[in-house]
């Protein structure tokens, strides 16, 4: 206490006499700093400053390991909750998150390199509208945007370097395809080869339906789970991928022979008992027009559109593959 009778400071110890806590305290009572030590050691837990003047920030909590290293830090600023935060790895920056004066705030995640591995934005509700993530370069992995409620509204992967998208999707869309009599579509997906050119577009309709369009050679078209797709290839040497519960799809344009073929290309997973094989599938197929229509089972099938049953069974060994 002072000369006035006033608490200046307080400590509290253990039964072993070891300082467990020590507070200091202003004229008018309100602590300035706080202290608390690792029980039986002079090691500090978490220091606490208040009242600063001058700077951005008024007062600040630091948090440290038995071994003295920093875990983390955060800064209040007046009404704020705060207006800055930082976890480590040993001392190494793990996260660090920034209030704006409206509170919304931007997050960084490092590794224990101290690489930047991602960044997130947040509205003054909490909510994240945007989200980053790097390699150990700083090139961008992906980037994805939301909505205030939260649903994805875009999105994009990178090739390695992060220059080059890989794969973009946008939502929320309230588009018209003029080339399917007028179908209303919500959302579009577009892949690109590593060269940047597009490799092929989807079309996700408003009836639950999609279309998906190769453009480039060489495309790996992969049918939309559950939906009732119409795969149109384009150009040459395209995959045609089917993995479990993939709907009732229509295949436009496949090429049967020649050095650009197509594939249909099968999860193995599907079949059971050693059925994954171009022989068994082929068991499924049966001739509809001038049309093969493969029936997996009762909610997946594939009509292969201008393409004869015969045809597809003599070529068989190129047209068909198990993954």
């Amino acid at each position: 206490y002072n000369l006035s009778g006033v608490r200046t400071d307080a400590y509290a110890y253990d039964a072993a006499g070891n300082a467990s806590l020590i507070a200091h305290f202003d004229a008018a009572q309100n602590i300035t700093a706080w202290e608390s030590l690792y029980a039986g050691t002079s090691a500090v837990h978490e220091l606490i400053v208040n009242a600063i003047a001058g700077r951005t920030y008024t007062s600040f909590d630091y948090v440290y390991d038995t071994q003295g290293a920093l875990v983390s830090r955060t800064f209040y600023t007046g009404a704020q909750v705060f207006s800055a935060a930082y976890t480590a790895y040993s001392g190494v920056a793990r996260n660090e998150r920034f209030y704006d004066a409206l509170g919304a705030s931007t997050a960084y995640d490092y590794d224990t390199a101290n690489h930047k591995t991602g960044l997130s934005v947040y509205n003054a509700a909490g909510a994240v509208t945007d989200v980053y993530h790097y390699d150990t370069a700083g090139n961008y992995t992906d980037i994805a945007h939301f909505d205030a409620a939260g649903h994805l509204t875009s999105a994009e992967t990178f090739y390695a370097g992060g220059a080059q998208p890989k794969y973009v999707i946008a939502n929320g869309l309230n588009g018209i395809d003029n080339y399917s009599g007028g179908k209303p579509y919500n959302s579009l997906e577009l892949d690109y080869t590593a060269a940047g050119a597009t490799q092929d577009v989807t079309l996700h309709y408003n009836d639950g339906t999609s279309f998906i369009q190769g453009i480039a050679n060489g495309a790996v078209l992969t049918s939309v789970t559950g939906a009732a797709d119409r795969i149109w290839g384009h150009g040459i040497n395209n995959t045609y991928a089917f993995h479990a519960a993939f709907g009732a799809d229509t295949v436009i344009g496949f090429n049967l022979t020649g050095a650009g073929h197509d594939v249909l290309q099968f999860d193995a997973s599907m079949f059971a008992g050693g059925n994954a094989n171009a022989d068994f599938v082929l068991t499924l197929a049966s001739q509809s027009g001038s049309d093969t229509l493969i029936q997996i089972d009762a909610s997946n099938s594939i009509l292969v559109q201008g393409v004869s049953l015969a045809a597809l069974a003599a070529n068989k060994a190129a047209d068909f593959s198990f993954v």
